[in-house]
């Protein structure tokens, strides 16, 4: 996508892009229930057999999440191919980064599936095959999540929300390592819980506080889709912060 096809700029009533309304086809919604059923499968293959409350709470903002972000990847990269006008908005952008980021979690379950069976990891000593792995998609996301986000339009002030995935994929990954390196690091186990919980209220913040400022200082109509993209990237670090609630305030 190019800013010569694709711009966020004011536009009047008579422009393609004003009468290229955001509407989902039914090609769209059949491809959303697929992600909706590939995420649960996943989960299903991976998950205990009875699954802990607190797991839902990870399980259930995350499917919503990727089926908005993958229905919307997907039916905004077929208007792009068709060569059909959008009206790529902020909202859409951040959709489109957490479509991206269910690619490369489905592509990381898919290897974890066909490389370790549960019952092989439940008796595995030696774990540092799954902590590379780990790694490795974390690497990855990092990698893609950042290219993604630089290469599809957007106002520049909105990839200031690139920012805290990409804390927090360095994190996890600097966290992994310290398990590699046999608790080497192990004051990252100390700091993580409350860096977490910083990066997660900080990207709340950033969110709303972009929201906010763009709506503020443009001449464009928001859509409903452009909403519920900031909603779903709010929803994207509630359940981690959830977790780290509930674990320095247990009820």
């Amino acid at each position: 996508m190019s800013y010569d096809e694709i711009q966020d700029v004011p536009t009047d009533e008579s422009s393609p892009i004003q009468d290229a309304r955001t509407q989902f086809t039914i090609l769209d919604i059949m491809v959303g229930v697929t992600i909706a059923a590939v995420t649960c499968g996943f989960w299903l293959q991976t998950s205990q057999p009875q699954m802990p409350m607190i797991q839902v709470v990870f399980m259930i903002p995350a499917l919503i999440n990727f089926v908005l972000g993958g229905t919307t990847l997907f039916s905004f990269g077929r208007r792009y191919l068709l060569k059909q006008p959008i009206d790529f908005q902020p909202g859409h952008w951040l959709l489109c980064l957490i479509g991206v980021s269910f690619i490369i979690q489905s592509i990381a379950n898919l290897l974890r599936a066909v490389l370790f069976s549960r019952e092989e990891s439940i008796v595995l000593d030696d774990q540092s095959p799954m902590m590379f792995l780990f790694l490795g998609q974390q690497l990855v996301f990092l990698v893609c999540f950042l290219v993604a986000g630089i290469l599809m339009p957007v106002r520049p002030a909105w990839r200031l929300a690139l920012v805290t995935p990409i804390l927090q994929s360095v994190l996890v990954m600097l966290l992994f390592g310290s398990m590699l390196l046999q608790d080497q690091w192990y004051f990252l186990n100390d700091i993580y819980s409350y860096a977490n919980v910083a990066i997660n209220i900080l990207g709340i913040f950033v969110v709303v506080v972009l929201a906010v400022w763009d709506q503020a200082t443009t001449h464009d109509r928001r859509d409903w889709l452009h909403w519920l993209g900031v909603a779903a990237m709010l929803l994207w670090n509630l359940p981690m912060l959830i977790l780290q609630v509930v674990n320095f305030f247990p009820f």
